[in-house]
């Protein structure tokens, strides 16, 4: 792997490097050997290695580098990527099969990091925006991870272990795990999906706490952008199904709420009629008391509604 970082040691010293002059290149072997004389987390491997693709390459690179997220992605630096796209229209296909090889050892080293990590948004723009980056056999491997994740969440829910899984393996109830499987392999995942939906249809009664649960990966599973229409029109009609699951109180209160709002308003309605009989029997011609009432009733619903 490219120890990129390097590079930062020296140019505190020497700020200012030209990579294809090869005097510059002695000058940092200088530095970084004498660096790794004093700090032991400097190795002299990574200097060769270092040195060998400076000599190799010289600035080949250097459009590619200066992109930020690529920069964190192959250079091990700290930060979040963004989902900017890098600005290919100077840089050949070929000179980014040839960045590729050079550093899919760095590449490989941050999907994984990203995916023990559970970061799931940083992940989908390396699949949606760096692709190019990405060796067929990585991808593969992290296809069949997920695999592992889906079938092992399948089981759990299978054999009523939701809830205990659910609190070990966040991933479980995240929507962003959801999308990226979206984004990574297009169909690829439709299969696993459905069998978690069907699995959480087939045990939906259930207890409330378990229930609680199985709303949460299922409202998670929602965000699967399915590439089978049917299956993408079924998530989509589960979304509210397991909100209601998550959040039943707040579905009692809004349906016992909607109950009492329209009791009242019988009510009042009830009230307005027995008194317009009354002034009818008592044999008020005016139409104005009629008119207040109405206008009362009619403001005491409204005032209602927007409670």
């Amino acid at each position: 792997m490219i120890q990129l970082t390097l590079l930062e040691l020296v140019k505190k010293q020497i700020p200012h490097l030209n990579y294809d002059d090869a005097k510059d290149i002695i000058k940092i072997e200088k530095v970084l050997k004498a660096e790794a004389k004093l700090n032991p987390a400097v190795k002299i491997n990574d200097i060769e290695n270092l040195l060998s693709f400076l000599k190799l390459y010289k600035t080949k690179f250097l459009p590619i580098l200066q992109n930020k997220n690529i920069a964190i992605i192959v250079g091990q630096n700290p930060g979040r990527i963004n989902f900017a796209r890098l600005n290919r229209e100077h840089i050949s296909d070929e000179t980014l099969a040839e960045f590729q090889q050079a550093f899919a050892p760095n590449t490989r080293d941050f999907v994984k990091k990203s995916v023990r990590d559970g970061d799931w948004t940083t992940l989908r723009s390396v699949f949606l925006n760096y692709d190019f980056l990405v060796e067929e056999e990585l991808r593969e491997e992290i296809c069949e991870s997920f695999v592992t994740k889906n079938h092992a969440l399948i089981s759990a829910i299978e054999t009523n272990q939701c809830i205990a899984f659910a609190k070990a393996n966040a991933f479980s109830v995240e929507e962003g795990y959801f999308y990226l499987l979206s984004t990574l392999a297009p169909g690829y995942f439709d299969e696993d999906v459905l069998r978690i939906n069907n699995a959480i249809s087939e045990r939906q009664k259930t207890d409330p706490g378990t229930k609680h649960y199985l709303g949460k990966v299922l409202y998670a599973a929602t965000f699967f952008d399915a590439f089978d229409e049917s299956l993408k029109s079924t998530l989509q009609g589960n979304q509210q199904i397991a909100l209601s699951w998550v959040y039943p109180n707040l579905q009692e209160k809004s349906d016992g709420s909607f109950l009492s709002k329209t009791i009242i308003a019988v009510v009042l309605i009830v009230l307005a009629i027995i008194v317009l009989v009354i002034a009818a029997e008592a044999g008020i011609s005016s139409i104005t008391p009629f008119v207040f009432i109405a206008m009362f009733v009619v403001r005491a619903i409204i005032a209602l509604n927007k409670k």
